[in-house]
């Protein structure tokens, strides 16, 4: 799909996915915490199916929101197949940069994440600098199986050299309709961006509050983790924990429960 050819954009939501209702667009969310206040979401859209936070120009996407004093600006850069190559997004004290990588299939197999520090007045006072490393391991059904996060940057991990997540319990029970391209944001190949377990500063360009986007043709319902130091011994005794997963009358995923938190969810 080029760019240019704004018209395509109706039609191409998700036209990749099989099983399940997996091509409506989230109106809204409520997510419940076990100690702490309800947060809520709510998304809108064009005619065209795309989020109305956005400016969409010949490739390029962006918006930007007032902090205070200062406008901070997110960006996506379009290859001509209309994917997300390169991610912009800044805080107050840091600009960050994203680096996607495909497979043939249009599928994310790396990401990394550059920092660069900035002063007050928004203005860069470092380079930019490699921080983080996500590598994603697909399966034959096209479902991340892996996560290898490396940390990369001079932060203090505790002796951690890199992080593995590891996804199972996929079924065509749970077709994934928690993708990017669910609020509008069909930038990230059929099968998505895997925001969930991916960290990295600058998170809000991918509604930091909305960690449920997943990746790939299906919904894991157990995720395991364990950290490695750089020989490859672990460190620690490693994280698990398990989704479970409502769906509405049209088959649609309408909650989500993992780790101490509750997503409900609504569609247009």
């Amino acid at each position: 799909m080029l760019w240019i050819a704004v018209s395509l954009f109706a039609c191409k939501k998700n036209n990749d996915d099989t099983g399940g209702n997996t091509k409506s667009l989230i109106k809204g969310v409520i997510r419940t915490y076990s100690n702490a206040p309800p947060t809520t979401l709510s998304f809108s859209y064009d005619g065209q199916g795309r989020n109305t936070d956005w400016t969409y120009e010949s490739g390029r996407v962006s918006r930007q929101v007032i902090v205070g004093s200062r406008t901070l600006t997110y960006q996506l850069i379009l290859n001509s197949k209309g994917l997300a190559v390169e991610v912009y997004s800044q805080s107050m004290d840091y600009n960050y940069r994203r680096k996607i990588t495909y497979d043939d299939k249009n599928r994310i197999i790396k990401l990394t994440i550059d920092e660069q520090q900035v002063n007050g007045s928004g203005l860069p006072t470092t380079n930019y600098q490699l921080t983080e490393t996500y590598d994603f391991t697909w399966d034959g059904q096209s479902n991340i199986t892996s996560t290898k996060y490396t940390y990369t940057g001079n932060a203090n991990t505790g002796g951690m050299s890199y992080r593995i997540f590891t996804y199972s319990g996929f079924s065509s029970q749970y077709p994934n309709g928690l993708k990017m391209a669910n609020i509008g944001l069909d930038f990230f190949g059929p099968y998505g961006y895997p925001r969930i377990n991916v960290d990295g500063g600058g998170n809000g360009i991918f509604v930091s509050s909305l960690p449920l986007l997943f990746a790939g043709s299906q919904l894991p319902t157990a995720c395991t983790s364990q950290s490695f130091d750089s020989n490859g011994n672990k460190v620690g005794e490693g994280d698990s924990y398990n989704y479970t997963y409502e769906k509405d009358g049209k088959n649609r995923i309408s909650a989500i429960v993992g780790n101490g938190v509750t997503d409900r969810i609504t569609y247009e």
